[in-house]
C-alpha cells in the first residue's frame, strides 16, 4: 500500500493542472453561444493541442486540464504558453493573446475581428 501511495505522489508531482476561462465577444455579431475554443500550448515548433471547450450563451467558457510536466520539459519548457483559439465548424475565427508561462489559473479572453461574417445573428444563435 506504501509504494501505491508513493506512485500516486509521483504522478500528481509530475501533472501541471490549469483552469482557463475566458470570454468570446464580437462587436459586430450577437451570435457568440456555441463556438469551439480550442486551447494550445505555443511553441517555436508546431502548437499542441492541449483541451477543446464550447461557450455558452453568454460567449463564456471554461476548462480544466492536465499537462505532465515531462511533456514540457520535451519542448524546453517548465510551464505552457496558452492561448484559447476559437472557430465555427473547423473555421478559424480568432486567437487571445499568449499567456507566456501561464499560471493555474488564466483568463484568455478572445475578441473577434467586425471583419468576421460567419456568426450567426442574434436571432440564429
Amino acid at each position: 500500500m506504501q509504494n501505491d501511495q508513493a506512485t500516486v505522489g509521483t504522478i500528481r508531482d509530475t501533472l501541471l493542472t490549469y483552469v482557463v476561462s475566458g470570454v468570446v465577444v464580437s462587436p459586430s455579431s450577437a451570435g457568440v453561444s456555441e463556438l469551439s475554443v480550442q486551447i494550445v500550448d505555443k511553441n517555436v515548433g508546431p502548437d499542441v493541442g492541449l483541451a477543446q471547450a464550447t461557450t455558452d450563451a453568454n460567449g463564456s467558457y471554461a476548462v480544466t486540464f492536465t499537462v505532465s510536466l515531462a511533456s514540457l520539459r520535451q519542448r524546453n519548457k517548465t510551464q505552457a504558453d496558452l492561448q484559447a483559439r476559437v472557430s465555427l465548424n473547423q473555421a478559424f475565427l480568432a486567437a487571445s493573446d499568449v499567456s507566456y508561462s501561464a499560471p493555474s489559473n488564466v483568463t484568455l479572453n478572445v475578441t473577434i475581428p467586425a471583419t468576421v461574417t460567419t456568426l450567426p445573428s442574434a436571432h440564429e444563435a
